[in-house]
């Protein structure tokens, strides 16, 4: 699993599951370590995160429910 694409497939599950593999989860981590790119997104995804678990939780229209959606499926 050493090419972006592959990493960009498994970076959320690696983000948010404890129950990873092992040496999946070591493979995306060497592969951060050494791509700017990959870890530019990593980290993107990692202040996000932080930034909606600060922001509590609020009420949202669907259409905006269905464009987050739409534009997460894109990346």
């Amino acid at each position: 699993m050493s090419h972006c694409e592959d990493v960009l497939d498994h970076l959320y599950e690696y983000i948010h599951s404890n129950d990873f593999p092992s040496d999946g989860g070591t493979e995306i981590k060497k592969h951060l370590q050494n791509c700017r790119s990959c870890f530019s997104r990593y980290e993107f995804e990692q202040r996000l995160l932080e930034r909606l678990r600060n922001a509590g939780c609020c009420q949202c229209p669907d259409s905006l429910k269905k464009k987050i959606q739409f534009l997460i499926k894109q990346f």
